[in-house]
């Protein structure tokens, strides 16, 4: 399967109702009414589910619009109509060179996505990576659709055989606390902290830290709601089975909150302020604010600690295992979903072959890597969303792939094999050794 993967503006409408067969209109529709009764019943849903529903929320946005139709193409804007419209010409490109069990399959994990909270994120994150190796000159076979198991992908280029495993790695991945029901828990705080709110004289961060995993029981969240409730009240911490609950007192004046207008508050100033005051990272958030009079950071953390890197650790020990052949080098591409093409990029520029000064997840992978059983891996990327790069005419979307090669596959230093590297980056140092 090669093709070339471009679309143009005026082919939304014939991707749209491709793309409606493909998974039944009503189907679709059922979709956009459910996302958006989520987000009517719970507003804190709304940038959560944007995230992870992107795709569909896009295409709802669009299709209730008077933008686009049979005789007026598709203006794309933002990096999120790009993507939905890069998705659909993928899928629609792959489809028709399936066989009949390959669409049967496809479909089934279209339906599926349709069904799930994670959406269409997986399927989103293999059609990219399809796109990205034809892009390459690479002749792709969806080996996992074809068959029904194994690696996802056998790309084929000038003698160079690939095997191909995608992973999507969520948000929650390894997290005490997870998002949608850290979300659900804000919707049930939220009156409280509004009340706090209007009458607070300084800014207010309420820690509310849970024993382990954060339970998405309606009832338990009504405990926490009474705990917090008794914590401002009584200005002390508070405990009960459910949680313990410390409230931290800032001044304004010179905190992220020291601003004129909503839309310059910096989230990541935000979360600096809450590391700083309660030393944990990665935490949950809700604020409600205004600017420069006050400001209620409502926190929620976990005792335990998290296992992200464990977690993606144990899913890419798994597929090295399992998914490929060993008879060809294999490639695991993996979406870290919650990261950001900055953060990704720190990421690479924090590399090194120092082990006492490489980062966390340089060492974990290379560790991965270090063990005579996974030669057979050339190599682990990770992929960020990436960023729409318009020049008029032709709008494309330009990423970062964190790359790291593993020195003892017999490939390693073949160019042709590294098809995520950018040929004007370094790529990643050499494998870290244990001591």
């Amino acid at each position: 399967m090669l093709f070339v993967p471009e679309v143009h503006d005026r082919d939304f409408p014939q991707l749209a109702t491709g793309f409606a067969n493909i998974v039944g209109a009503q189907r679709l529709l059922r979709r956009f009414e459910w996302l958006h009764s989520e987000i009517a019943a719970n507003p804190f849903m709304d940038s959560w589910l944007r995230e992870r529903c992107s795709l569909e929320l896009t295409f709802n946005d669009i299709l209730a619009s008077d933008r686009v139709s049979e005789t007026k193409p598709l203006r794309v804007h933002t990096e999120a109509e790009y993507e939905l419209v890069a998705f659909l010409a993928g899928v629609m490109n792959i489809y028709p060179r399936l066989s009949l069990a390959g669409q049967r399959r496809l479909q089934g994990r279209l339906i599926d996505g349709l069904k799930t909270e994670q959406g269409l994120l997986g399927i989103q994150h293999e059609v990219t990576t399809v796109v990205h190796l034809m892009s390459r000159g690479f002749d792709v076979e969806c080996r996992d659709l074809e068959e029904g198991g194994g690696f996802d992908f056998l790309a084929r280029r000038d003698g160079v055989e690939l095997e191909i495993e995608c992973k999507m790695a969520s948000g929650d991945i390894g997290r005490k606390i997870h998002k949608r029901k850290s979300l659900a828990l804000f919707k049930e705080l939220h009156a409280a902290i509004t009340q706090v709110f209007k009458s607070a004289i300084a800014g207010l961060v309420v820690r509310v830290t849970v024993p382990d995993r954060l339970s998405g029981k309606p009832e338990d969240h009504r405990r926490i709601a009474r705990t917090v409730i008794e914590a401002l009240l009584r200005g002390a911490e508070v405990s009960s089975e459910t949680c313990s609950v410390r409230v931290h007192e800032f001044q304004l004046l010179g905190s992220p909150f020291d601003i004129s207008n909503e839309s310059e508050l910096s989230k990541s100033a935000v979360s600096e302020m809450i590391c700083q005051i309660t030393g944990q990272s990665n935490t949950s958030s809700m604020t409600v604010f205004s600017p420069g009079k006050h400001a209620v950071v409502l926190v929620v953390d976990s005792m335990k600690r998290d296992k992200v890197l464990d977690s993606v650790r144990a899913v890419l020990r798994e597929s090295a295992l399992s998914q490929f052949t060993r008879a060809r080098p294999g490639v695991l591409a993996v979406q870290l979903h919650d990261l950001s093409e900055k953060q990704l990029g720190g990421l690479a520029s924090a590399d090194s072959s120092d082990r006492r000064s490489a980062t966390s997840i340089q060492m974990m992978t290379s560790d991965l890597l270090n063990s005579p059983s996974r030669s057979h891996v050339h190599s682990v990327v990770y992929r960020a969303h990436g960023h729409l790069v318009d020049d008029g005419a032709i709008k494309t979307t330009s990423s970062l792939a964190y790359y790291i090669v593993n020195q003892t596959n017999e490939h390693a230093s073949d160019p042709r094999y590294a098809v995520f590297s950018d040929p004007n980056r370094p790529r990643s140092s050499p494998i870290l050794l244990s001591p």
